[in-house]
């Protein structure tokens, strides 16, 4: 069986359709866990509607926690012997859970299945499926490339979502509660732990994309990105590839908080001599480093050159990137 995680908060407009979703997946045994974040509107009475009509859905509202103590609590309420997580603003593809759990039923210790994700405004449609095989990673492999987000990719993402994982994996691991990124400071750690990560092209996850998110405006709890990276640096410090890996997060992380406030002329000087010396630190090895995306590089060498970034244009472009 498969446990679908599914956090709540303040979602009425978009809650129907994830579970919506989720119901219409075929040939596969799962449960819905819905966990109300304490929304203050519909959004609790959608999801018992819904819970009274369909068995496989149990609805469960908490005192307000936020996103992390959310998931926290449903994990606890699982029952499968997989598990995965959709936001209640997205929506599963057609096909996704049967698609992941044959691939994670096909042997080869996965325990980790790491599926194609789109981004859609409004109606979400898949892309035609033109399968080109499955991918099997270390788990350690699969780390390393989350950490060095390479975009040829995409796939092996720190999203916790899009992924199906074995249960056992969450035995003691629990989102760090009170961030923000909390999917970043927690995948990699749950990832190298795998035995083998499976990776499809296929997309099974649809991300609806939100111009007002959090995550693409500068507020000052997106220097939570700086405590997360270096907390990565100092968890893989006694892996030197991994370490490498972490050190180009963490530089990655800086970097796009630095055009991020100079794009929207926001942050504390402080908080912006701050990124400026972690992009100082690690430049060398950014630069040199063969494993390194493109975009890290770029950005150790225009540091050299801070007058660029008096263009709120030309950071919007290079995030963008």
């Amino acid at each position: 069986m498969v446990s679908v995680i599914i956090p709540a908060y303040n979602v009425e407009r978009y809650i129907g359709a994830c579970l919506d979703s989720v119901l219409a997946q075929k040939d596969v045994d799962f449960e819905i866990i819905v966990v109300d974040d304490e929304s203050t509107d519909s959004t609790m009475q959608i999801v018992s509607n819904y819970a009274a009509g369909h068995k496989c859905i149990r609805a469960v509202r908490r005192s307000h926690g936020g996103l992390s103590a959310v998931r926290n609590t449903a994990l606890q309420l699982c029952h499968g012997e997989w598990i995965t997580m959709v936001d209640s603003d997205d929506l599963l593809a057609e096909g996704a859970l049967k698609t992941m759990l044959d691939i994670a039923s096909s042997g080869n210790d996965i325990d980790i299945v790491a599926g194609g994700w789109k981004k859609f405004h409004g109606q979400f449609v898949p892309p035609p499926y033109r399968p080109t095989g499955i991918t099997l990673l270390s788990g350690r492999e699969a780390t390393e490339i989350m950490l060095y987000k390479k975009r040829r990719h995409n796939t092996v993402n720190s999203s916790a979502c899009g992924k199906l994982y074995r249960s056992s994996l969450w035995r003691d691991t629990t989102f760090c509660e009170g961030i923000i990124y909390e999917d970043l400071q927690l995948i990699p750690r749950l990832c190298v732990r795998a035995r083998r990560v499976a990776v499809t092209d296929c997309t099974v996850y649809g991300y609806r994309h939100n111009e007002n998110s959090i995550l693409h405006t500068f507020s000052e709890q997106r220097l939570d990105a700086l405590k997360v990276t270096e907390g990565l640096c100092r968890h893989f410090a006694d892996d030197p590839d991994l370490y490498k890996a972490a050190r180009s997060r963490h530089f990655s992380a800086a970097f796009n908080l630095w055009l991020l406030m100079n794009a929207n002329r926001a942050g504390l000087p402080r908080h912006v001599a701050s990124c400026r010396k972690i992009i100082r630190s690690l430049a060398g090895s950014q630069i040199a480093g063969g494993k390194v995306r493109l975009k890290n590089r770029i950005g150790a060498l225009l540091q050299y050159l801070p007058f660029i970034f008096t263009s709120p244009y030309i950071c919007k472009k290079l995030l963008s990137k």
